[in-house]
């Protein structure tokens, strides 16, 4: 059977992209939650969030996330960190609170 070059080209751009993406969907079944995000920017933007989400095996809020992250920082972005909580400002209260009461027993 004939194949012209031009359905072989097509062909193998396939094929090489189905080698692709198998190989994204063991990267992210290995990664964890920020990786997975970062790995997750680089779907493609004309899958919907379901399938991105039942393809690479991830939740629909996470492709939600790596979209928001791809959207402000671009294509294999990292999530910034979290601002610690400010416990600081807890120990500050409860060492005022401390010294209210000893000063009510004086």
């Amino acid at each position: 059977m004939y194949v012209s070059p031009f359905n072989q080209d097509v062909s193998e751009k396939i094929e090489a992209l189905n080698e692709i993406l198998v190989s994204l969907k063991s990267k992210i079944n290995w990664s964890n939650h920020q990786e997975k995000l970062q790995l997750l920017t680089i779907a493609p933007s004309s899958w919907t969030t379901a399938k991105i989400a039942e393809e690479l095996g991830v939740s629909v809020h996470a492709v939600k996330t790596a979209r928001q992250l791809k959207y402000t920082a671009g294509i294999l972005a990292v999530l910034p960190p979290k601002c610690p909580a400010d416990s600081g400002g807890r120990r500050t209260r409860a060492a005022s609170l401390r010294l209210r009461s000893q000063i009510v027993r004086l």
